[in-house]
């Protein structure tokens, strides 16, 4: 009997246990709970009701998505990241308290929340940041601790903190209002970039993955409109605050949404199973394509006497290189490579339904590769035979 094995990189880790995440909750429940209280014992605090249900709206889903992601793709970093992103928002508020060291920590994370969400942003889907996008990445975060450094040593509004080193709060809002546009520009370089990326892979094959992506790029121009308006004094700050964690707040929303729409996409390999047998045998890349949904699908099988790829009609084939987004899956058999899936880069947050439709489809891909190795020779064949009558032609001339 034939083994069959996927290979698409690295194998995925453990994931975590019941009580790593167990903890997390508790955290998260914690860390709301502190910030409550830390609210009603402030009276200082600006609309406390509501900036507590933004709290609440920008932490939970964050930890929970994240929470979900880890379990579900352990070798992720993207878990974790929303994890983060969402236990920043409490730790946010310790700027609230009177303790000194506590509202240290709270103003020095006050416009850490924008770079956090950027972060997520470009991260997605694998938590990696890489070439333009770890830059600007980078580049946020030093906007948001640096500078905010500075702001706290000039004196900063609050004087409650232990890093006031000199009292210049003129200077200091100076230097605030930089930090607050750089914020912005960078937030709006992060909507570049995701365009940009958009574009280089193509139509994501599912609606509700295009529709998160599209939630990003909302988010990340609400929050560098804030920014703008928290620089600039403009009118509407409260109202554009509240849209702007509203909108933020649903992009873990819309993770999850595609989450379940993967689960369900994986309900449709049976069908395609059922349509293997069927005769007369269907095209296999239109299959394949149909059950993950990318139109954009590729299927590259190995021939060993030529050592290289070749597609259907035994052309030779180009595998991506590292720089290239595309996601690639290779089926072996007995330890060989058989053939190689090339999809859209979206689909690589979705291994579990990849792997079920490469495997579903194990067998004919073995058939399909016999059919392109055979039409490879045929290749070659027609080649040799062409060489052969254009040396025999140039004999007779010379003759």
């Amino acid at each position: 009997m034939a083994s069959w094995r996927l290979a698409a990189g690295p194998g995925p880790g453990a994931p975590p246990r019941a009580l790593p995440l167990v903890g997390l909750g508790l955290a998260t429940v914690a860390a709301s709970a502190a910030a409550v209280a830390l609210a009603y014992g402030a009276p200082e605090v600006y609309q406390r009701e509501l900036r507590l249900v933004l709290l609440g709206w920008t932490t939970v889903p964050f930890v929970v998505a994240g929470m979900i992601a880890w379990r579900r793709r352990p070798d992720s970093r993207f878990g974790p990241l929303l994890i983060g992103a969402g236990l920043i928002t409490p730790v946010s508020t310790l700027q609230w308290s009177d303790q000194p060291l506590l509202n240290t920590v709270g103003q020095l994370c006050d416009l850490l929340l924008p770079a956090v969400w950027l972060h997520v942003f470009l991260a997605y889907p694998t938590g990696r940041v890489t070439g333009t996008r770890r830059l600007i990445v980078l580049a946020g975060y030093a906007a948001a601790i640096v500078l905010q450094v500075l702001v706290l040593v000039l004196g900063g509004f609050d004087e409650r903190h232990l890093l006031a080193v000199a009292s210049r709060p003129d200077l200091a809002e100076s230097v605030q209002n930089v930090q607050l546009l750089a914020l912005a520009g960078l937030c709006l370089v992060g909507v570049v970039a995701l365009v940009r990326r958009a574009r280089a892979a193509g139509r994501a094959p599912r609606r509700r993955v295009a529709l998160l992506v599209d939630s990003f790029g909302a988010a990340l121009v609400m929050v560098a409109a804030l920014l703008v308006a928290g620089a600039f004094q403009l009118p509407g700050f409260e109202i554009l605050r509240l849209a702007t964690f509203g909108v933020v707040g649903l992009a873990p929303v819309a993770f999850l949404l595609g989450l379940l729409d993967a689960r369900l996409a994986r309900s449709g390999v049976a069908d395609m199973v059922v349509r293997l047998t069927s005769e007369p045998a269907p095209d296999l890349r239109e299959l394949i394509s149909g059950a993950l949904r990318d139109g954009s699908l590729a299927v590259a099988y190995w021939l060993p006497e030529h050592g290289g790829w070749a597609d259907a009609d035994g052309a030779p084939v180009s595998l991506p290189g590292p720089g290239d987004d595309r996601g690639v899956t290779v089926v072996e058999q007995h330890g060989e490579p058989l053939a190689t899936l090339l999809y859209h880069p979206s689909l690589r947050e979705e291994p579990e339904l990849v792997a079920a439709v490469s495997a579903a489809a194990a067998i004919a891909l073995e058939n399909g590769r016999l059919q392109a190795e055979l039409r490879a020779r045929l290749q070659d064949l027609r080649g040799s035979r062409a060489r052969l009558l254009v040396a025999a032609g140039e004999e007779r001339r010379r003759l």
